[in-house]
């Protein structure tokens, strides 16, 4: 079935799904002077680098030295979830709404839709206080606030940033961590290409490297002598 609308993945639960959190490397806890150190601990730089096979061996090593380092001085944060799973007296409000809303629908009668109207609202106060509440316990329970109040407000401020979907390159939807990170590698690799003049760029360099192999080697007396030699009218000599 062919349609323009974006799919949809929808889970249905009693309770509420905790989603594991994304892996990071850094946080607002990270000990940086920590982490220069034991970075400078992992890296040696006397290793030849003589063919491509050395350097990409390098490179990755450099890249899981990194990695290591920032967990090793990163902690882990323990993020609460705000309002856990409804009370009863919100869940039986809900089920009479939903009640009050089949009856409105079968009847159309005046006074159910009143009846519909005061539950709803009366809902949303209730949803709205609950809110309240768990931002209340977070802030109050946490004795170092660090800014704890700002960045309640701007999370409530914050709009809601939608994250679209990755297609792979058969056609399906990249669905879990692993098939993600592997479509945006697929796609840089398929950007950053080499260039058609490439060859030739590599050629002229192989030139020049090997007309500069037949530059003779001089001496400090030899550069003296040449000095000593040229006219000062000529070639003037600043001193700084």
């Amino acid at each position: 079935m062919n349609s323009d609308h974006m799919p949809i993945l929808l889970t249905l639960s009693e309770n509420i799904i905790q989603k594991e959190s994304n892996p990071v490397l850094v946080n607002r806890c990270t000990d940086w002077e920590s982490f220069r150190q034991s970075l400078e601990k992992k890296i040696n730089l006397w290793v030849p680098l003589r063919n491509e096979k050395h350097l990409d061996r390098e490179v990755e090593k450099f890249l899981v030295d990194i990695q290591q380092s920032d967990w090793e001085n990163t902690p882990e944060i323990k993020r609460g979830t705000l309002g856990n799973n409804y009370p009863n007296e919100i869940t039986d409000l809900t089920a009479e709404k939903r009640k009050a809303r089949r009856r409105w629908h079968q009847t159309r009668h005046p006074q159910d839709k009143t009846e519909l109207n005061n539950l709803t609202q009366q809902l949303k106060r209730e949803i709205k206080e609950l809110k309240n509440d768990a931002y209340l316990r977070e802030l109050t329970n946490d004795n170092n606030t660090d800014y704890s109040l700002w960045k309640a407000t701007k999370k409530i401020k914050r709009p809601v940033m939608q994250i679209p979907p990755i297609r792979k390159t058969d056609g399906k939807w990249a669905t879990n961590n692993e098939q993600k990170p592997q479509r945006f590698a697929e796609h840089l690799e398929h950007i950053f290409q080499l260039q058609g003049n490439q060859e030739e760029n590599e050629m002229i360099t192989e030139d020049i490297v090997q007309e500069n192999d037949e530059i003779k080697l001089v001496t400090a007396t030899d550069v003296k002598n040449e000095i000593n030699n040229m006219n000062p009218k000529k070639h003037e000599i600043r001193e700084r």
